[in-house]
This record gives C-alpha cells, sequence and structure tokens, in this order.
C-alpha cells in the first residue's frame, strides 16, 4: 500500500458530488494560482466525475488518478483539459 503525505491542513466540506460546490475550494485554488487539480476519491462514477467537470467549468485542469478511486468510472470522460491516469 502506498504512503500518503498530507501537504495541507485544508478541509473543503461538501454536501453535493461536485467539490467546487463549495466556492472556498475555488477560492483557494485562486490564492495559490492553481491551474491544475489532481483528483481522487471514492465514487468514479458520482463524486470524482462531478468535481472533474466542476473543475472543467471553473478553468482548470483536471487529472483522474484512476489507481486512487475506488469505484471507476463506467467510461472515461475525454476532454483536452482532464486527464484519466494510471500511475505505476
Amino acid at each position: 500500500m502506498p504512503d500518503f503525505s498530507v501537504v495541507s491542513d485544508y478541509v473543503f466540506d461538501k454536501r453535493e458530488g461536485d467539490a467546487f460546490s463549495n466556492p472556498k475550494l475555488l477560492q483557494r485554488l485562486q490564492e495559490l494560482n492553481a491551474d491544475e487539480v489532481e483528483i481522487i476519491g471514492i465514487d468514479g462514477n458520482f463524486c470524482i466525475k462531478e468535481t472533474a467537470l466542476g473543475a472543467l467549468k471553473n478553468g482548470l485542469k483536471a487529472t483522474v488518478n484512476v489507481r486512487a478511486v475506488v469505484s471507476k468510472m463506467r467510461r472515461r470522460l475525454k476532454t483536452p483539459s482532464m486527464t484519466c491516469v494510471t500511475p505505476e
């Protein structure tokens, strides 16, 4: 099992599938001048997909790390700004 490092104490609660439904997430990413996010999580068919689409709607590039998603997406979304990766 890979080791994970906590690199931030920021926590952004959400009540919907899209993590960008919490405006504080986008605000913090803008403060950091981030232009890309890597998305991991549990539900590739809902929360991961909705958050990736939310990132795109907000002008960010999105990478879904499929090795760090528990339930896989039924179909991979393909857009120029979103990538699904399977790291070695």
